[in-house]
């Protein structure tokens, strides 16, 4: 099961550095998203520029390539669009039930916030518990408690962790 793929040549795009404008290759990346009507191409996009111009193929950023937002103009004057409400506009909602977006968004990093400090808690309480009856020298279980506790930024000698903290509030 071998994929074989041909190699691109990228095409290069002005940027500023060492103070002038010099060629780099870039790649671009586009997104279209889902309408009723069909797909719909997306006013912008990505790119990554290299950041020498000697291997094309080297366009990461752990290669020291760098990003930028692509932003796609039209030849001709476009639809101003507002979501502003107009004066005297009411407002209704078309999808009765349906959360808005935004809504949905904060809830999904409320709960990636909890389950994050949940964990933490749990792991601290798994520590704490066992740390009256732990012998001076320490225990194997509590030697590999130590290390994860400190991945996720606890201090042992801390009674309640400012990471802890700082994570519970960051979900409020």
């Amino acid at each position: 099961n071998l994929v074989g793929q041909q190699l691109v040549s990228l095409s290069t795009t002005p940027t500023w550095a060492d103070g002038g404008l010099a060629p780099r290759p870039m790649r671009i990346r586009v997104f279209m998203a889902r309408t009723r009507d069909g797909w719909r191409l997306m006013p912008g996009g990505f790119a990554r520029l290299a950041a020498t111009n000697q291997d094309p193929s080297a366009v990461s950023i752990s290669q020291g390539g760098t990003v930028a937002d692509v932003w796609v103009v039209s030849d001709s004057p476009v639809p101003e669009d507002s979501m502003l409400m107009q004066s005297g506009e009411v407002f209704v909602r078309t999808s009765p039930g349906l959360l808005p977006s935004r809504a949905a968004d904060n809830l999904f990093w409320l709960g990636r916030y909890v389950e994050r400090a949940e964990g933490q808690m749990r792991l601290t309480r798994a520590y704490m518990s066992r740390l009256p009856e732990t012998p001076a020298g320490g225990t194997p279980l509590m030697s590999a408690l130590e290390p994860s506790l400190e991945d996720h930024g606890l201090d042992t000698e801390e009674g309640v962790h400012s990471a802890l903290e700082q994570t519970v509030a960051l979900a409020v």
